[in-house]
């Protein structure tokens, strides 16, 4: 009997032993995985190494929080052994529990007890692409991004935002342009000309907003630029002017030149010269200009957008130098070493009779009034204004070569010519005095007595003052020589004088012009 029983014992033991060598396997598998782990996914794979094949497998995924309901996924199998899986909408910073129940044809085993930890989220993380220059317009511009990490959670929006201002937000100009990680192309529209923009990418997700780094930016000017030169060479019927183009706005320049016509703001619709294409000086030359007219000119470029002009110059063509006559004043010559040329009347007069009009030395206009307190260049130190069209009235007013004559010159007339008092009587009962001046040659002009104006009444009609060119000068005795400037008087009561002398430059005087 006791045989009997120990023969039973191992029979039961040899079946034991051929159970459990039949289970482990299964029950107790190898695997060799691994976890990777990010804020809202994680990728477990890994290798089952059993002596019996496994049918099926499925993982177990829970947390702490909800062990007793796990997430189930059946794994498939790569050649009975291998297996990879990636789980979504996982939640950032937090643990997870894994376990996998393996199946043969027979049994099933269960491994697990592993865990991980998903990462913690954050913004994206996003790039703002560098700008091809060939990619701005002049009212748009195409701009991508990149975003190189959703920081855990899904992008939402993605895209643009740009401003006149540093550091731009999506409060700002913004596009929107698709959802999720990678790059994108951002259409900017209803751009300013010729304006610099700061732009920058962003992406959003649930945790917020980033923004990629700060590209500058500036839209095309669309119309070129170009500058007027000053004109030369003026002649009864021609003249060079030119200019520079300096900028194309974007576009090829197509042609260029300048305009000019009788009237103000001369465009390409008037004459106009053809001087070349694309940018840098130019010189054109103006053809069959009508004498003694004054013109207005400005420089133009043109391109594929529009037509540009430069800045306005006026400028008046010369009236031949015939039958005495410069611009249409007429003029002697009257043998002087210096070769002068003199008007043969006073500016404001209609012949030489008559006066003319008054000026301040150094003003352009006349006055009620010529005092101090009004007189434009009084105590300002000031050079020759001969020839200076700001100060010289006889340039001003008559253009071309004349001027009012310097004190060298007025002293030239005073010497080297007779002076004889003209006392000159009309029918209708005008007298006119003043002085007949006769030059080397014979020639003459007449001078009128015309007194000077102080305050606002005339001063001394019975002698002669007109302005030269020339100030008091530095050199002179008197501490105030910028006060004072030097003028022709002449008179024959009680005794007969011409000279140069100087006076106050506020006084009303004559202007007799010159010109060489």
């Amino acid at each position: 009997m006791k045989r009997i029983l120990i023969l039973f014992e191992l029979v039961l033991l040899a079946v034991a032993a051929c159970r459990k060598d039949a289970e482990e396997p299964i029950n107790v598998p190898t695997i060799n995985d691994e976890v990777q782990a990010f804020e809202t996914y994680a990728t477990i794979k890994g290798t089952i190494n059993c002596v019996i094949t496994t049918q099926r497998v499925e993982m177990y995924l829970y947390t702490n929080q909800n062990i007793s309901s796990p997430d189930v996924y059946e794994l498939e199998l790569i050649g009975g052994k291998s297996f990879e899986i990636t789980v979504q909408d996982l939640q950032p910073s937090t643990i997870y529990n894994y376990r996998f129940i393996l199946y043969s044809d027979v049994d099933k085993a269960r491994v697990g007890g592993k865990k991980f930890k998903t990462l913690n989220a954050d913004i994206p993380t996003v790039h703002t692409l560098d700008i091809d220059t060939l990619n701005i317009g002049l009212n748009r511009a195409i701009i991508g991004g990149e975003v190189l990490h959703d920081g855990g959670y899904p992008i939402t929006a993605r895209g643009m935002c740009w401003s006149t201002m540093p550091d731009p937000l999506v409060i700002d100009n913004y596009t929107t342009d698709s959802v999720g990680m990678g790059t994108y192309s951002s259409t900017l529209t209803n751009l300013a000309l010729g304006t610099t923009y700061y732009v920058r990418a962003y992406a959003t997700n649930q945790k917020g907003t980033a923004y990629g780094d700060i590209k500058t930016f500036t839209t095309l000017e669309g119309y070129p630029k170009v500058s007027t030169a000053e004109v030369t060479d003026i002649t009864s019927s021609s003249a060079l002017c030119g200019g520079i183009v300096l900028s194309n706005g974007g576009f090829s320049v197509t042609a260029r030149g300048v305009c000019w016509s009788k009237s103000p703001n001369p465009t390409f619709d008037d004459n106009h010269t053809i001087d070349g294409i694309g940018l840098g000086s130019f010189v054109s030359t103006l053809m069959e200009l009508e004498k003694g007219t004054t013109y207005y000119i400005r420089a133009y470029a043109i391109n594929n957008f529009d037509t540009a002009y430069g800045e306005e110059r006026i400028f008046s063509t010369l009236v031949p130098d015939t039958d005495n006559f410069i611009c249409g004043h007429e003029y002697v010559d009257l043998g002087l070493p210096s070769g002068l040329k003199w008007a043969t009347c006073n500016i404001g007069a209609s012949d030489q009779w008559e006066y003319g009009n008054y000026y301040s030395w150094g003003e352009l206009t006349t006055k009620d009034s010529y005092v101090e307190e009004n007189a434009i260049t009084l105590g300002i130190e000031m050079d020759d204004i001969s020839g200076n069209a700001i100060y010289d009235v006889a340039t001003a007013n008559w253009g071309c070569t004349w001027r009012i004559p310097t004190k060298g010159e007025m002293e030239e007339l005073v010497y080297n010519c007779t002076w004889t008092w003209v006392v000159q009587s009309t029918f209708v009962g005008i007298t006119y005095i003043g002085y007949q001046v006769t030059g080397p040659n014979g020639n003459s002009i007449y001078l009128p007595a015309g007194g000077c104006q102080r305050t606002s009444w005339l001063y001394g009609e019975i002698q002669g003052c007109y302005w030269t060119s020339t100030p008091k000068g530095e050199g002179d005795s008197l501490e105030t020589y910028n006060t004072y400037a030097y003028y022709l008087n002449f008179f024959d009561i009680p005794y007969s004088y011409h000279g140069v002398n100087y006076s106050g430059r506020n006084y009303g005087m004559t202007i007799r012009p010159v010109s060489n």
